[in-house]
């Protein structure tokens, strides 16, 4: 915005939140599933995940099965893998439900400079669950360094993965941790910034 507008526009960024409900029950313990598998799962668009990853994800690590929740229209990968489960879609408030039955939730984006640009409203929701946390390593989401494992390449994603099987899948933040990042990333709290600044600028400051 600032090479294309110029550096004297009034800019604040508002970034993402979540909602602070259906975490109820968050915890940290991770079992595997009735089908003696670690279940991990993602929530979101399929298109925007790296089929290459999971793929190489369930192809090389027998104890893991993939659970791929959203809308499945440019989706890159098999459809008939016996540990690759695409579920479609689900309501908003059966979300929680769904990551409840994960020992992990991930976030394997592709690597390009669209998701460079992007601030997950995913791992703000993942955090809420309580779950533990992998995603692909990139500056915008470095500041969840303390939630999260990150990843650079499908075979560090496997090497992670191998590594939190051999531990039991256990979260890597603590109960405080998530509390205090809930109170401090809901929407209204978003709200009231964008509020704040709205009155800011209706009173001149800042020009």
């Amino acid at each position: 915005l600032c090479s294309r507008y110029g550096t004297s526009v009034h800019t604040r960024l508002v970034r993402n939140g979540c909602d602070n409900n259906g975490s109820v029950g968050a915890t940290n313990a991770a079992s595997r599933g009735a089908d003696g598998l670690w279940h991990l799962g993602y929530v979101g668009t399929l298109a925007n995940v790296d089929a290459e990853a999971i793929i190489k994800l369930v192809q090389s690590v027998p104890d893991v099965c993939v659970d791929l929740v959203g809308p499945a229209a440019g989706w890159k990968g098999p459809t008939n893998h016996p540990r690759l489960h695409l579920l479609g879609t689900l309501q908003h408030e059966r979300l929680a439900g769904f990551a409840f039955t994960c020992c992990c939730l991930i976030a394997p984006f592709p690597h390009t400079t669209l998701t460079e640009g992007v601030d997950p409203v995913k791992l703000y929701e993942y955090v809420s669950w309580g779950r533990p946390i992998v995603v692909l390593r990139y500056p915008e989401v470095e500041r969840f360094g303390a939630f999260v494992e990150f990843y650079e390449t499908p075979q560090k994603l496997v090497e992670v993965v191998l590594r939190m099987c051999s531990e039991g899948f256990v979260r890597k933040y603590s109960e405080g941790q998530r509390t205090e990042f809930l109170r401090e990333n809901t929407w209204e709290v978003r709200g009231r910034q964008v509020r704040q600044e709205l009155r800011d600028l209706l009173s001149g400051v800042d020009g």
